[in-house]
């Protein structure tokens, strides 16, 4: 038998005195515990609790915290009901179609800054890429977490330049992030402009992430894209 322990209730022992194992336990007999391990062993020489000194001697195994300690004839199964670990989660959208421009319309005109007249990325033409526990919407352009966690949010884009200045944020909610890739105005009409960023964001159960884009041209317009991709990942 094999299984995770909460990291604070790890349990660590080995025959040689010399090795402790951490992390997964297999079964332990008791007679591998009284130290005639495989007949005339050693048998366990010591047991500690993580941080702590060693117990030496006699010891005695207690119930902890989600802890379960069942002795079977020789056998004693140790079952963990808690666990560090946690599900993953991560979804990605992406365009990368490159005989095409994938049209993003600014419907507002920004007074010669980059403003909050922002326009999501989506279309029809979006891709959906893997996904597990978040929901994917090439439509709307949007990730939904399906898990509460921190999660690692990145995106990367390229656009055909025109002469105006370009930022593009990631939206927690429909409220801008601080996970933005700015571009100024440097480059010449239909010079390929390269964008990326990635941050962290703390998200809960139906939370909804998504990738707009503005500009600071005086009319509104499309923003052409050679490629874009948008993703998120649980980390914690």
């Amino acid at each position: 038998m094999a299984f995770e322990w909460p990291a604070k209730n790890i349990a660590r022992y080995s025959p040689d005195p010399h090795r402790r194992l951490t992390g997964l336990v297999p079964r332990v007999k008791a007679s591998e515990l009284d130290g005639t391990c495989g007949g005339g062993g050693d048998g366990v020489t010591s047991i500690a609790e993580q941080g702590q000194a060693q117990i030496t001697g006699n010891a005695t195994l207690s119930e902890g915290a989600n802890i379960t300690l069942t002795q079977a004839g020789q056998d004693i199964e140790i079952a963990a009901t808690g666990s560090s670990t946690f599900d993953p989660a991560y979804g990605d959208l992406y365009y990368d179609d490159h005989t095409c421009l994938l049209p993003v319309p600014l419907t507002l005109a920004n007074v010669g800054v980059c403003d909050d007249n922002y326009s999501r990325i989506e279309s029809l033409s979006l891709k959906t890429g893997p996904t597990e526990n978040t929901t994917l919407d090439p439509v709307t352009g949007t990730i939904t977490a399906t898990e509460a966690g921190v999660y690692l949010v990145h995106f990367s884009i390229s656009l055909k330049g025109d002469n105006s200045s370009k930022l593009v944020s990631a939206f927690l909610n429909d409220t801008v992030t601080n996970i933005k890739a700015r571009h100024f105005q440097v480059s010449a009409l239909n010079d390929t402009i390269n964008m990326r960023a990635e941050g962290i964001l703390e998200l809960d159960a139906n939370d909804v992430v998504d990738v707009r884009i503005t500009d600071d041209n005086l009319v509104a317009e499309d923003i052409a894209i050679y490629y874009f991709q948008f993703s998120i990942i649980r980390i914690a």
